[in-house]
């Protein structure tokens, strides 16, 4: 009887053990949240374009995005996005949707989106504080429509 006892309690602690190293095989949505300052393109030169963006992905589900592209003023552009596991995807007002969804990597200060269509531009953003003349030197824009911006930044 006690050797039947030992038995069960070994193959007890074995069945927990094994569930207790057992994997998560559901990966965590990426967290994105926080304000992030993109410092590169795969397949545009952002300095030489003149193009500067910031985005500020709220952990409620939000976004503002802050894009300037050559000489003027900042454009306004904000909307709601989605995060599972690690895809990313979005809308601006309006329901507009977004010219891609993104593959999200975050590795401490940095984020790096990648573009799920065609182009599969990857943009590196890093963690930054937007800047308070950036915001308030912003004008909104309200797209005609036709989704997405022309880059892969959003």
């Amino acid at each position: 009887m006690k050797k039947i006892a030992l038995k069960i309690l070994g193959l007890a602690l074995a069945v927990t053990a094994v569930a207790a190293c057992k994997k998560d095989e559901t990966p965590s949505d990426a967290d994105i949240s926080g304000q992030w300052h993109l410092v590169s393109s795969d397949k545009i030169d952002i300095e030489s374009e003149g193009i500067d963006v910031y985005i500020d992905f709220r952990a409620a589900g939000d976004f503002e995005l802050y894009q300037k592209i050559g000489e003027g003023r900042y454009r306004l552009k904000y909307g709601r996005y989605a995060v599972t596991g690690t895809q990313v995807s979005g809308t601006y007002s309006g329901d507009i949707p977004w010219g891609s969804s993104y593959e999200a990597a975050v590795d401490g200060n940095t984020l790096i989106l990648t573009a799920a269509n065609a182009s599969g531009e990857v943009c590196t953003y890093e963690k930054e504080t937007i800047p308070a003349e950036v915001i308030s030197g912003a004008v909104e824009f309200r797209s005609s429509g036709e989704g997405a911006s022309a880059g892969g930044w959003l």
